[in-house]
């Protein structure tokens, strides 16, 4: 528990992993209580993976250029507080959280054309008995732009698992509706969705 990682680089991949993609820069598993800034990556996978359930993750000042993967994603945890993320031409989003309790704000990708800027996913931790934690609860999602991308946000279920208590403010995309998709914002929640200053 309470770990603090700053100050992590990786300029082209290290490997190529089992799913195909480029080694990430930086995987944490089951870090509670963990503060992370600063990383950037080039030409590699993910700058920051984040498996294992890790809970109560700060995670600043995360930039990438031509990922094989998103630039930060948090494939499952609980309460994480991402902000000031940058990506450009990567194929990914720019950040990816699946759990409850998720922050994502300043957030900038350029020329994403496989994926939204930002990607959040209902995924439960195990329902209470009267389910009320099964789905992926309390979504923030603000100061989000888009430049030339598939999108600017995305929320929606994963695996069964549908988002409520959604915030969605202060979203720019430019040029940012790739082909076959409808609107560079796309939300599918359970229920409780607020939605502010979307400008397209």
């Amino acid at each position: 528990d309470d770990y603090k990682m700053e100050g992590f680089f990786q300029d082209y991949s290290a490997g190529v992993v089992a799913n195909g993609n480029h080694a990430p820069t930086m995987t944490i598993k089951g870090c509670d209580y963990s503060h992370i800034s600063n990383g950037f990556g080039n030409n590699c996978g993910s700058v920051l993976l984040g498996q294992f359930s890790s809970e109560h993750v700060t995670v600043t000042g995360v930039s990438g250029h031509d990922l094989h993967d998103n630039c930060v994603y948090c494939s499952s945890g609980y309460d994480w507080t991402i902000s000031n993320v940058t990506s450009k031409d990567n194929n990914g989003n720019s950040v990816q959280t699946r759990g409850p309790r998720m922050t994502v704000t300043n957030v900038t990708g350029v020329g994403i054309l496989t994926d939204y800027v930002v990607d959040m996913t209902g995924f439960g931790l195990g329902a209470d008995a009267d389910g009320a934690d099964a789905d992926g609860y309390s979504l923030v999602c603000s100061n989000i732009s888009a430049y030339d991308c598939k999108g600017a946000v995305n929320v929606g279920p994963n695996t069964g698992y549908y988002p409520r208590d959604i915030v969605v403010s202060n979203v720019v995309a430019f040029d940012s509706v790739a082909t076959g998709e409808t609107s560079p914002v796309e939300i599918l929640a359970f229920a409780s969705v607020s939605l502010s200053n979307i400008t397209v």
